[in-house]
């Protein structure tokens, strides 16, 4: 009997519906041709098969565009968003999430202190969520397109078909799953996102599988109403989502004691295709974005621990 709580893991994979509709025009358009030459030299028999072929090709034609388009919608919704977040220009050696000192002035006196103060993005989270209320936080990965709202819904299944502005689209939105504490203050937060065919939303996920794309981007920020966080990602790996229910899962999210954590955290650790310094232990607490790999079979988990910007 299976001791674990167990749901279904989100499927985040591309439906490859524009591709099947494209292959089926690049297959239709030949036998048109094909007919049409028949037809030319007055075959009846060519009448049926010209019909037919022409007819699959406007329709597979138009449902390759239709699937296109909602591509297209997602991404002219998304770069929408930069209205909301305001990305400081980073000092030379500076990452999102580091401190640097600054001097300012103290009173009429014009004492000197020094501050530290870290340099962050702003998010207007109050315009977001008055657009949807749904929306918990917001993660961005420097020098890449991974750059997002982060919404959280009543289950795991409506952002995976819905924008962050509440419109229907194919992108989706990245997601807290719908049990962890909107704070991300539970032990092990997951943020499902789409692995998409134009390359948006978690697309880029798959290059941390090699080390030399970890090593450029080894911290992701996360931004919430009340907080700020660096993500330091310390495992890399594929899962099966039959592992959900199961003490391996990388989807857990209960545990029966500081020492259980250590050793899921440990053992997560070691199915890491990459290398990496960061040290963890059950007093931290883990974020796990999850997206779909192997042509939706499995999942592609990078998990980072979450220290808190100050």
């Amino acid at each position: 009997m299976d001791e674990y709580p167990h749901k279904p893991v989100p499927k985040t994979g591309d439906d490859y519906s524009v591709v099947l509709w494209l292959a089926l025009a690049a297959i239709s358009l030949p036998c048109l041709l094909v007919s049409a030459v028949f037809l030319c030299k007055k075959k009846r028999p060519a009448v049926l098969p010209f019909v037919l072929s022409g007819a699959l090709l406007l329709g597979s034609a138009f449902m390759a565009l239709t699937a296109w388009k909602e591509y297209g919608n997602g991404i002219d919704a998304y770069a929408e968003t930069e209205q909301f977040v305001v990305l400081p220009e980073l000092p030379e050696g500076f990452t999102y999430g580091t401190v640097r000192k600054v001097e300012v002035q103290i009173g009429v006196s014009g004492t000197q202190a020094v501050l530290s103060v870290p340099v962050l993005p702003t998010v207007d989270f109050a315009a977001l969520r008055s657009i949807n209320p749904d929306i918990v936080g917001w993660l961005i990965c420097e020098g890449t397109d991974l750059n997002y709202p982060v919404a959280q819904g009543r289950d795991n299944s409506r952002y995976l078909h819905y924008l962050y502005d509440g419109t229907k689209g194919k992108a989706g939105t990245p997601f807290l799953d719908f049990e962890n504490n909107p704070g991300f203050s539970d032990k092990n937060n997951i943020i499902y996102g789409h692995t998409l065919l134009n390359g948006s939303m978690f697309s880029c996920l798959a290059d941390y599988r090699e080390q030399a794309y970890y090593e450029l981007h080894p911290i992701m920020l996360l931004l919430t109403p009340e907080s700020a966080f660096r993500m330091e990602i310390f495992a890399v790996f594929t899962a099966s989502p039959n592992e959900a229910g199961t003490g391996n899962s990388p989807w857990r999210q209960a545990w029966g004691s500081d020492r259980d954590f250590a050793a899921w955290l440990a053992r997560a650790q070691g199915r890491s295709v990459i290398r990496t310094d960061v040290e963890v232990s059950a007093e931290d607490v883990v974020l796990t974005l999850s997206t779909c790999t192997n042509r939706g079979r499995d999942r592609l988990l990078v998990m980072g621990k979450l220290v808190p910007v100050e």
